[in-house]
């Protein structure tokens, strides 16, 4: 796959959560899986809001009256980009994205403004053609980037080495306890059956489970990747990497993932709002999100005990919690627009990214929650 396709990918589908994406989903055999973790997109993007969405959702109806947040403190302009992510460690906050200039990854020390930057985008040394997602595993800073490699980072010595990674795992996936664990999608299965997988980390062998939900009535072409294009998303893994939660782009739900039983446990309140057509000049299927169609979680954070996920509406960004079974907990509602969250690993402190009237991110930090 060429690097600018999934940078064009990840630019979309982590950033861009109120627009309706075109996907361009190219056949792919057997012996191009190993370029083929994702699939291959062009877009038109027609601005659209939730107002014209059909049959909406309301998520709020689960929970009691949601408790309005005001931070107790913020980090103005923190970063002038929306960031395709970001996680905080202690003073430091970590942001990816392929969109930030030469860098795609960045270290800012909330103390002192000392920025540290990593991952120009190449194939050279200490370059990546795109960072796909960071985790944070104790003191270390986890990067998975492509061309399919995690790249480690000592948090507490940031400043002696300058953001240079001391460990380099040629694995694609998000580091899980024993395993590495990614979601990956299973192209090898002409019945589309499987949605994850692990991928051991001294073993080649991929291990795919988890089936997907019953009750979609779309009918999905086989032999290609349309159906695990209408289910992409975002995984975040707990902190003791026993489970994960994946909430999805064009579906309203997210799944709980027991990462060592390999079980999967769906929570849906609509599947994934798309069309297919099949376009004969190109020879591809085109997955495109039905008109009108209602944005559902558009970040997710979790801890030990719940899960935390970002949802907007017309009036407000919500914080939704829920624990582990799916039940739900309690709501935030926030002053300003939230775009992204994350959860410390305790959950005494809720982080949100919002941009403010020069278009830069403002960094909030509430400790009473």
């Amino acid at each position: 796959m060429p690097w600018w396709s999934k940078q064009m990918f990840y630019w979309i589908s982590e950033s861009w959560t109120c627009r309706d994406i075109w996907h361009m989903v190219f056949t792919i055999n057997s012996r191009l899986y190993s370029i083929a973790k994702h699939v291959w997109l062009c877009c038109i993007i027609p601005i659209i809001s939730f107002a014209c969405a059909r049959e909406e959702v309301d998520l709020l109806k689960s929970f009691d009256d949601a408790k309005k947040l005001s931070p107790d403190m913020t980090v103005e302009g923190i970063i002038d980009s929306e960031p395709f992510g970001f996680a905080v460690r202690d003073s430091i906050a970590f942001f990816y994205s392929s969109m930030m200039g030469e860098d795609q990854l960045l270290a800012v020390n909330m103390n002192d403004n000392k920025r540290y930057t990593a991952l120009k985008i190449g194939r050279g040394p200490g370059e990546a053609v795109h960072v796909n997602s960071i985790a944070l595993s104790g003191d270390t800073l986890n990067v998975e980037a492509e061309p399919e490699m995690t790249l480690q980072y000592r948090i507490d010595r940031i400043p002696e080495t300058l953001l240079k990674p001391f460990n380099v795992i040629e694995h694609p996936g998000v580091l899980g306890r024993g395993e590495m664990t990614a979601y990956l999608h299973n192209y090898d299965d002409p019945e589309n059956s499987t949605m994850y997988a692990s991928i051991p980390r001294n073993d080649s062998t991929v291990v795919f489970w988890g089936k997907f939900p019953e009750g979609d009535k779309m009918e999905y072409p086989a032999f290609d990747e349309s159906k695990q294009t209408a289910y992409q998303g975002h995984l975040v893994i707990s902190p003791d990497c026993t489970k994960a939660v994946f909430v999805f782009y064009y579906a309203i739900g997210f799944d709980v993932l027991d990462l060592g039983g390999h079980t999967v446990r769906h929570f849906f309140w609509k599947h994934p709002q798309v069309n297919i057509q099949y376009i004969d000049m190109l020879s591809v299927n085109l997955v495109k999100g039905t008109d009108g169609w209602q944005r559902g979680f558009c970040d997710a954070g979790v801890t030990d005990k719940h899960i935390y996920l970002l949802y907007k509406n017309t009036d407000a960004s919500f914080v939704l919690i829920y624990d582990w079974d799916g039940e739900p907990v309690k709501a935030y509602s926030f002053e300003e627009e939230v775009i992204k969250i994350f959860v410390e690993p305790t959950g005494t402190k809720l982080y949100t990214l919002s941009i403010d009237e020069n278009y830069e991110c403002d960094l909030n930090i509430y400790t009473r929650v």
